[in-house]
């Protein structure tokens, strides 16, 4: 699989970067008692940020996402970041929700780090080239709650595949195509960063992200960085 980031998308917001990378023959079916763990240690821990934050779109590491979509033509009132939702949240429930062990992991680190990540279900999506694009006429979002896809309006920011769009408005929402489920084995892992999480915390962030995915889920790549310079990875 290809990772093929396009320039439009980086270009207005000067230092984004999306790390990526993929996971093979994992186990997505058992529970992992550590995992669930590293969960609830980063709700609670954002959790109890709430009263110094004052809400999660004041976070420091989530108000700068309001200004990069703005910057992408997206209104991130109506249509906010991953991670704001999730640090939201974390805010109301002191109870995190569970999905499966992949998916827990991965919400763990993004609320650790606050930063939006997300992935895809590699075989749901085959091979070529995955992309980060603007969407067109012809491209189709199956909803996660709706039987059947719909349209999408052209110039919206997108992950997509050939003209299926696995997310709407850039890391606002993911399709039921691709969504990473128990029985999935091969996953891609995109991770989106602004130029506040600087060079160091990058570092940290990638040998967190390996590290955690090896331990738990068996190889996986090694986390390449895109970015305006080098916008286009192989995933293996």
């Amino acid at each position: 699989m290809i990772l093929d980031v396009k320039a439009d998308v980086l270009s207005p917001n000067p230092g984004m970067r999306i790390v990526a990378t993929a996971v093979r023959g994992i186990d997505n079916t058992t529970d992992n008692p550590e995992i669930d763990a590293l969960l609830a240690a980063s709700w609670q821990d954002m959790g109890a940020q709430l009263n110094s934050v004052g809400s999660a779109q004041q976070h420091p590491f989530v108000a700068p996402w309001r200004d990069a979509l703005r910057n992408l033509g997206i209104n991130g009132k109506k249509y906010p970041c991953a991670i704001e939702s999730m640090v939201r949240r974390a805010f109301k429930s002191p109870e995190p929700l569970r999905l499966n062990p992949l998916t827990d992991f991965i919400h763990s680190l993004s609320l650790r780090h606050v930063v939006p990540l997300g992935a895809f279900d590699a075989d749901d999506i085959g091979g070529g080239e995955l992309e980060l694009r603007r969407t067109r006429e012809d491209d189709l979002f199956q909803p996660l709650d709706a039987p059947e896809a719909v349209p999408v309006e052209p110039n919206e920011v997108a992950y997509a595949w050939r003209n299926q769009i696995l997310t709407r408005h850039f890391v606002w929402r993911q399709a039921a195509q691709a969504l990473i489920r128990r029985e999935t084995t091969n996953a891609i892992i995109v991770v989106e960063l602004l130029d506040q999480v600087d060079e160091t915390a990058t570092k940290s962030f990638i040998t967190e992200l390996h590290s955690g995915l090896e331990k738990f889920f068996g190889p996986a790549s090694f986390p390449q960085v895109l970015d305006s310079d080098d916008s286009r990875a192989v995933l293996t």
